[in-house]
């Protein structure tokens, strides 16, 4: 199965809202047990990069390198 994923879905990890907290952590444990493969644009690292707080932009990367997320060209 693969699965294209934008900046948001990542951002919900470490949403302030509980339920999307809840729902995608939910999320990436169904991508774990199945195996999905997931898929982003390039245009995301780009993204990520302008997230003011430093802290939370490592963990925003931390993310993809930990559910192994291949980058698309976006053009």
């Amino acid at each position: 199965m693969r699965i294209y994923i934008d900046t948001s879905v990542i951002n919900g990890l470490y949403s302030e809202d509980v339920d999307i907290k809840i729902a995608t952590h939910k999320f990436f444990e169904f991508v774990k047990k199945t195996g999905a493969v997931l898929y982003s644009a390039d245009l995301i690292v780009k993204e990520i990069d302008r997230t003011p707080k430093e802290s939370k932009r490592y963990k925003l990367k931390e993310a993809l390198a930990e559910y192994d997320v291949e980058f698309l060209p976006f053009d």
